[in-house]
């Protein structure tokens, strides 16, 4: 079973109880940007992926 970045996305953010807008927040994106993350119609520019990875890392 593949895993696709929109769910770990999400998984990740809400098993941190952040919101969308919180996560908008710390990476200086809009709420939407976020949300379209999460429903698989775009994905983050590959310049913030490794933000992404240490952020998200630094909760494990």
């Amino acid at each position: 079973m593949p895993i696709y970045f929109s769910e770990k996305f999400k998984d990740l953010r809400k098993a941190r109880n952040l919101t969308q807008e919180q996560i908008a927040d710390i990476f200086h994106i809009s709420p939407q940007a976020v949300s379209r993350w999460e429903t698989g119609a775009t994905y983050p520019d590959i310049e913030i992926l490794p933000h992404l990875a240490i952020f998200f890392q630094s909760y494990s």
